[in-house]
This record gives C-alpha cells, sequence and structure tokens, in this order.
C-alpha cells in the first residue's frame, strides 16, 4: 500500500485478462500485467512534465472493470522510476507501459 501524499511519482503494475486486441496483437497474452503511472489520480490528470502523453477518461482503478488501453513495451524503455509490482513472482511476464486508460460500456 503506497500513500496518496503526492511526495513521490510511482507506476503500479495491474493484472488484466484481455477480452479485445484491436491493433498490435500478434503476440497479445490472454493475461497482460500492465504498469500505470500513478494510478490513484484521475487518468485525465496523471500526465505531467516527465510523462506528458499520459491521459484518459478513468477515473479510478477498481477490480472487476473493463478498460480500454493503449500500451507500449517494454515498459522501461518507457518508464525509469519506482515500480510496485505484486506479481513480482510471476516468471517470464512481459509489463506493458499504459499511455492511456478509459472506462469501456459494460454493455461491450
Amino acid at each position: 500500500f503506497l500513500a496518496n501524499d503526492g511526495l513521490y511519482n510511482y507506476a503500479f503494475v495491474l493484472k488484466y485478462d484481455v477480452l479485445t486486441v484491436h491493433r498490435g496483437g500478434d503476440q497479445v497474452e490472454s493475461t497482460i500485467y500492465v504498469a500505470h503511472y500513478n494510478p490513484r489520480k484521475p487518468r485525465a490528470e496523471v500526465a505531467d512534465e516527465f510523462y506528458p502523453d499520459l491521459g484518459g477518461n478513468l477515473k479510478r482503478f477498481r477490480a472487476g472493470d473493463v478498460h480500454r488501453l493503449a500500451l507500449e513495451q517494454p515498459w522501461d524503455e518507457h518508464y525509469i522510476g519506482a515500480l510496485v509490482d505484486r506479481y513480482h513472482e510471476v516468471r517470464g511476464k512481459r509489463i506493458y507501459w499504459a499511455i492511456w486508460s478509459n472506462t469501456v460500456n459494460n454493455d461491450r
């Protein structure tokens, strides 16, 4: 658990079950791991002087919600900083870097 005190920036890894791949899905696994920058901030407010291209309409992350994501890989070519990865014991996983995160209507 990380405090939301605004004193530091970090990325947090979330686990996703892939429902649909819209682009570049040749090698996408059915489960992916995605690093989100400062996940406690709404995506519309997450961009800063270090990562100005981040965004989206997602207001907060909740387990079970469906998101449409724009991703880059490998994450460590796009982000330098603290990473909280609670899935660190999962061997051989690929971590993606989230550029934007949008909510998806549950009607899919």
